[in-house]
């Protein structure tokens, strides 16, 4: 056989007894089914007259995964007893060869996980003893042969991905009566399922995921007692229901979302007791989750997400503890949550948020028999109650969500009262998100032993007191949100410690006395948010080092002094905005701007308005030329507008009222066009160019930033 060389033989991984004088059947691969009497004591004449006169013996050549490389020899034609070549999972290339289709013994053929490429050709028509064939994960193309329906041995086709094969889904299928497997999914066939598939009473498989299918032609699949697993998911176009498929009473795995399936979920899929898989997200089914799916004991996932389900979940469902997915979010689910689902201890997976849950109730106490879950999430789920102690007892969780349970307007709404202590024993967890609901009391120090937390959200709540210092030691920590909240007293400067911090957010809440200089050692910090607090003093000079730092927002404080000179340095700054920080007692930030400003290439944003800022406008901030948005009004500058900031052709709002500024409005910007520029009776301004009367777009003060601006209710 010249097979060994052409396919790079000395280089498979597998090749064992491929030598002189060992008999060709005894090879790695081969099997034969006879023996033939060989003579020859000479070691390469009786090597060559072997081979010569045991092709026609060889029944199987198994090579799978095996490192062969290049093309189908023609040899290959001379194996005239071969029933079975199974060469998957190689690098074999080009055309399938017009001799493969006349070797009329084979009855199995696995071709896939190679580098073939071509049009299936109408002669594997020849092929009729062809019982198991595989093509799948190459680079095939066209239409499925009509010719194909004459192998009536076949019990398995796979075509999956091979994402041209193009044509209708087709039409004769149901003349391969003995079919058991059929794979086509991550093609691009398209058309009806024939309803002549219902003749496969034999099949098994039937996967056609990602195709182009339309219409309800599968339903017909629905008699065939002997179907396992069911796959048309990602068919847009497919339509029809469930009525009827409890008749698939061996059916182990269902892959039906995103279709057009429509309906309400049947009592009779309680029958289908072997089912371990139930996926269906992103498709129309509707009303409740029957009582009887208590009696789906073998089910792993249960994946209806985006649908349209509603009502009550049954405490039948509790019987699933086999459960390890469950996925329910993006649906109209009310009442409370059953106490029952707390028997899912091999739950790793739940999300069912975006529901209406009951803000009565919250998460059962139960869930704290979930030990191995992973991730838990019902955000904007509509749950309320307490954060059970419990909570603390599931040890393998990574992610937690139970964000957005707040609705405005909605009085009562959201999770309630303290974070447990217990929390604290969530050692694994590496994303808790507790945003926008009414958690009160102060944050645990507890939570300084989450090792792994990457992911901190807290904001929108009532929190209260100091934050912990705690938090310094968690030195994974890459994103903290804890806005809008009541935290009070100094940040701590143990925040410093934590080196891969990408986003901070403090803003809104009573944080109090200077901003720490430790914050300047947090090297990967990109967006610092501190806007409507109480910080005081200076702008820290080590916040100047932070160069990655994107975003520096520190509006509505009480900051003095000067902006710091090293402000220069911070190369990768697109937003600065210290704005309204001459209020109460402090006079706001002063002194002159930087020359240094020049520097920021990247800078879009710069907005220091409402503080006692003098001195000129420095020429260089016309070197900023990706400069949108220039804020500088009422502040004490004076003298003329430089000449160089024409050089800001991005500008679309520029405000220099209610200051001391004299000259003209340079050419440049009164030719951007579209730019809204605002500067005092003072500065001379060509016709067309300003705007008289502009209101710059301002946030608008929340209850607790009017506060926070009168000073009432703080000491």
């Amino acid at each position: 056989m010249t097979l060994y060389a052409g396919w790079d033989g000395v280089n498979w991984k597998e090749n064992s007894n491929r030598k002189t004088g060992v008999d060709v059947c005894e090879w790695y691969g081969i099997t034969c089914i006879g023996e033939a009497e060989v003579t020859d004591t000479n070691n390469e004449q009786r090597h060559r007259r072997l081979q010569t006169a045991r092709d026609d013996a060889i029944q199987s050549l198994v090579l799978k995964d095996n490192k062969l490389e290049g093309w189908l020899p023609p040899d290959i034609i001379l194996l005239t007893s071969l029933e079975n070549l199974k060469i998957h999972n190689n690098k074999i290339n080009g055309e399938i060869p017009s001799y493969l289709w006349e070797m009329t013994t084979l009855k199995t053929l696995f071709l896939d996980e190679n580098e073939l490429e071509g049009e299936i050709s109408p002669d594997i028509g020849n092929l009729i003893n062809l019982e198991e064939l595989t093509l799948n994960q190459n680079n095939m193309w066209g239409d499925i042969p009509v010719e194909m329906s004459g192998l009536t041995e076949l019990t398995m086709l796979w075509l999956y991905n091979n994402e041209d094969i193009v044509g209708e889904f087709p039409t004769w299928i149901g003349d391969l009566v003995k079919m058991k497997s059929l794979a086509l999914f991550n093609t691009a066939i398209s058309g009806t399922i024939p309803t002549s598939i219902s003749n496969l009473q034999q099949l098994e498989l039937f996967k056609v995921e990602n195709c182009n299918l339309s219409g309800d032609g599968y339903m017909a699949l629905y008699i065939i007692p002997t179907l396992k697993v069911l796959g048309v998911a990602g068919n847009r176009l497919l339509t029809g229901s469930l009525s009827g498929i409890g008749s698939l009473t061996n059916l182990e795995e269902l892959y039906i979302g995103k279709t057009q399936m429509n309906g309400p979920l049947p009592e009779e899929m309680g029958q289908l007791t072997k089912l371990k898989f139930i996926k269906s997200p992103e498709t129309a089914l509707t009303g409740a989750i029957p009582s009887s799916f208590g009696n789906l004991r073998n089910l792993e996932e249960l994946d209806f997400a985006l649908n349209q389900l509603d009502g009550v979940l049954p405490a039948e469902l509790g019987q699933l503890n086999m459960l390890e997915r469950v996925a329910l979010y993006g649906n109209g689910f009310t009442g409370a949550l059953p106490n029952t689902i707390g028997n899912w201890v091999f739950i790793k997976y739940v999300d069912m948020s975006q529901n209406a849950f009951s803000s009565d109730s919250g998460l059962p106490t139960t869930i704290g028999r979930w030990a191995m879950c992973e991730s838990l999430a019902f955000h904007n789920a509509g749950i309320g109650g307490i954060l059970p102690t419990k909570l603390g007892a599931m040890t393998s969780l990574e992610a937690l969500d139970l964000s957005g349970n707040k609705k405005v307007g909605v009085d009562g709404s959201g999770i309630l009262g303290g974070i447990p202590t217990e929390i604290g024993s969530l050692v694994s967890l590496k994303r808790m998100v507790l945003s926008e609901n009414r958690l009160t009391g102060a944050v645990p120090s507890e939570l300084g032993l989450m090792s792994d937390l990457e992911v901190l959200q807290l904001n929108v709540n009532s929190l209260s007191g100091n934050f912990p210092p705690e938090i310094g030691s968690l030195s994974l920590l890459e994103y903290v949100d804890v806005e809008q909240n009541k935290f009070e007293g100094p940040l701590p400067a143990a925040l410093g410690n934590l080196e891969d911090l990408e986003v901070l957010i403090i803003s809104k809440n009573f944080f109090s006395d200077a901003m720490p200089a430790e914050l300047g050692y947090l090297m990967k910090l990109k967006r610092l948010a501190a806007t409507n607090i109480l910080f005081e003093g200076q702008i820290p000079d080590e916040i100047t080092g932070l160069w990655r730092l994107k975003e520096l927002s520190l509006d509505n404080n009480l900051f003095d002094g000067t902006i710091p000179d090293g402000i220069g340095g911070m190369e990768s700054l697109e937003t600065f905005t210290a704005r309204k920080n001459k209020r109460r007692a402090s006079n706001g930030l002063s002194g002159n701007l930087p020359e240094s400003l020049g520097l920021l290439a990247e800078l879009q944003t710069f907005d220091v308005s409402d503080n006692s800022i003098a001195g000129q406008i420095p020429s260089t901030l016309g070197q900023c030329t990706n400069l949108g948005i220039l804020n500088l009004q009422q502040n004490e500058l004076e003298g003329n507008v430089p000449s160089e900031l024409g050089n800001l052709v991005g500008i679309t709002y520029m405000n220099l009222k209610d200051n001391n500024i004299e000259g003209e409005v340079p050419a440049g910007l009164c030719s951007v066009g579209s730019a809204e520029i605002q500067v005092d009776y003072s500065v001379t301004c060509a016709e067309g160019c300003c705007t008289e009367y502009y209101e710059y777009p301002t946030y608008q003060p929340s209850a607790l930033e009017e506060t926070l601006s009168s000073g009432s209710g703080l000491l």
